[in-house]
């Protein structure tokens, strides 16, 4: 899509940024939150705004002399008309630093106007061929929530109110209300030592294939779901139907031959067992993803659309993190996934609520004679292990012959940011697909 009009601009509030910094450093507080040097639509602005941040991180002075040398030295003092001379035009025809906030907000808008418009465009044009209207509006609707979160600006929480919120928290926890409580996984051992999961928390689930990552998973929600917690699972590997095969297996505790094999004959007990399951979930705030070749900007348009449906927040589930398309050509697997979990937890923070990502290991856990999962394993996935908050690791020996065997489970809490961890045992039902805690086996 083509048009004559110059894309929107504010260079005279560009400028008047830039000059209000190199005059008063202090200015740059005002803006540094809320400007990345990409937002300015003037080249040369761009560049003297990055000299400045990177001055800044080095510690250094960002005056004119210093900004205009570091440019030199980097070989982008030609981006500048007229080179150093540029720089002394603009602090020049600064009148005053007063009106640097309100230029800020004006260059942001400009720049959000400008995007809009290029990306727009694209899915214009993409209207005119496209097969999925969803998919469309998908895109559409993720280029505006991405617009939204790179460019809104997060301002510090006042200490008054952050005294209040400690405050009525602490009455809470003496009264034992729990009102902010995180939610329980439902594994009454386990929710001891994590005390609940919460807003903003990123959970990693890691295990080798067949271990049961997605059983462990489904598992949780069934216990969100008890307490009306709104779910919405994203499915990157199974379909929707496959899982709910499992939810009803698990929530009636019958053998999923039932559903998967048209050879074995259902009795009317199992199906009143499975009609139960069906009641149960009916009524349950639960949506299920199962798109092929879901990015993480689908993920965060999708849950952003159930909860504010669902009128509240509620818990992410992914399944699972390696399969997640991210935008854009990488450089590696490690660097992907890197940029994939760090999303992940940016998205936790935003839409506040737990996101539970499953992830596999690596196969060097199967080539050593400790089997017991640790956080080095996931060390090849990227950032993993640094973006989560939680780092729950199951281990079984799936190949036993032995079915009480397959059924001892270790759940190694390797990493807790907020209390301990260690390890603990569950035991697998495998022919409901369904983790309980068994009475008769305790702790490590």
């Amino acid at each position: 899509m083509q048009t004559n009009k110059p894309l929107p601009s504010a260079i005279d509030a560009e400028q008047a940024i830039l000059a209000s910094i190199l005059i008063d450093p202090l200015c740059l507080v005002d803006v540094a939150e809320t400007i990345r040097a990409d937002i300015f639509q003037g080249q040369a602005n761009a560049a003297v705004y990055r000299a400045i941040i990177e001055l800044a991180a080095e510690g250094k002075p960002y005056d004119s002399i210093s900004v205009a040398n570091k440019l030199e030295s980097q070989g982008n003092l030609d981006r500048l008309p007229g080179g150093k001379a540029y720089i002394h035009t603009i602090v020049n025809g600064l009148l005053s630093t007063a009106n640097i906030e309100p230029n800020a907000e004006l260059i942001v808008n400009k720049y959000i106007f400008r995007e809009f418009i290029k990306q727009m465009s694209a899915c214009v044009v993409a209207a005119y061929t496209a097969e999925d209207a969803t998919e469309l509006l998908d895109a559409a609707s993720g280029i505006i929530y991405e617009l939204a979160d790179k460019t809104q600006s997060r301002k510090a929480v006042e200490l008054g109110e952050l005294i209040k919120s400690t405050d009525r928290d602490i009455r809470e926890i003496y009264n034992q209300e729990f009102v902010d409580y995180g939610y329980d996984l439902g594994f009454p051992e386990i929710d001891q030592v994590l005390t609940g999961i919460y807003p903003g928390d990123l959970i990693v689930v890691g295990a080798r294939s067949r271990v049961g990552k997605t059983a462990f998973m489904l598992n949780i929600a069934t216990n969100m779901l008890a307490q009306r917690i709104p779910v919405i699972i994203f499915s990157l590997e199974m379909t929707a139907k496959q899982l709910m095969y499992r939810l009803y297996t698990a929530k009636a505790e019958v053998n999923n031959d039932y559903l998967r094999n048209k050879y074995v004959k259902m009795p009317g007990e199992i199906f009143e067992s499975l009609k139960a399951a069906s009641k149960f979930f009916n009524d349950k705030p639960l949506h299920i993803d199962d798109s092929p070749s879901t990015g993480i900007v689908n993920i965060q348009t999708k849950a952003r659309r159930f909860f504010a449906k669902a009128e509240t927040a509620g818990v992410i589930f992914i399944d699972y993190v390696q399969q997640i398309r991210e935008a854009g050509n990488s450089e590696n697997e490690q660097v992907r996934i890197s940029k994939i979990t760090s999303a992940l937890k940016v998205m936790a923070k935003e839409l506040k609520c737990p996101v539970v990502a499953l992830a596999q290991l690596n196969r060097e856990i199967e080539k050593r004679q400790e089997k017991i999962p640790q956080l080095a394993d996931l060390r090849s996935s990227g950032s993993l292990e640094m973006d989560s908050d939680i780092v729950i690791l199951l281990h079984r020996d799936v190949n036993n012959e032995s079915l009480e065997e397959r059924a001892k489970t270790i759940i190694n809490i390797a990493k807790h940011r907020k209390g301990d961890g260690g390890l603990y045992k569950l035991k697998y039902k495998e022919q409901y697909t369904k983790f309980v805690e068994d009475e008769n086996v305790n702790p490590f």
